[in-house]
C-alpha cells in the first residue's frame, strides 16, 4: 500500500445514470474514505501520469456517453486514505 502521508491521485467517473452511485461533482467525494478505491483502481503518485491516463480514458468513452449522459473522467487527490475533493 502507498504511503498515506503524501497525496496520490486516481480517476473518478462523473455523471451518467448507470448504476446506483452517481457522482456529479468532485466535491461530493471530499472526505469520503478511499480505501476500497485504492484497492480496486489505479493509483498514481505522479500528477502528469494520471492526467495522461485521464485523456486516454475520456477518449474511450462513446459519443453518446459524453453527450447524452455527460460522462467524463476527472482526477481526484487522495491523502490519508480520504478523497481531497480537489480536481486537478
Amino acid at each position: 500500500m502507498l504511503d498515506t502521508q503524501e497525496t496520490t491521485y486516481t480517476l473518478v467517473l462523473l455523471n451518467g445514470s448507470i448504476g446506483t452511485k452517481n457522482v456529479h461533482s468532485i466535491a461530493q467525494l471530499k472526505g469520503v474514505d478511499a480505501t476500497e478505491t485504492m484497492k480496486k483502481c489505479k493509483v498514481f503518485k505522479n500528477i502528469e501520469a494520471v492526467r495522461e491516463y485521464r485523456k486516454i480514458r475520456n477518449r474511450q468513452l462513446s459519443s453518446s456517453e459524453k453527450k447524452y449522459y455527460g460522462m467524463k473522467y476527472a482526477v481526484i487527490g487522495i491523502k490519508d486514505n480520504k478523497f481531497t475533493g480537489k480536481a486537478k
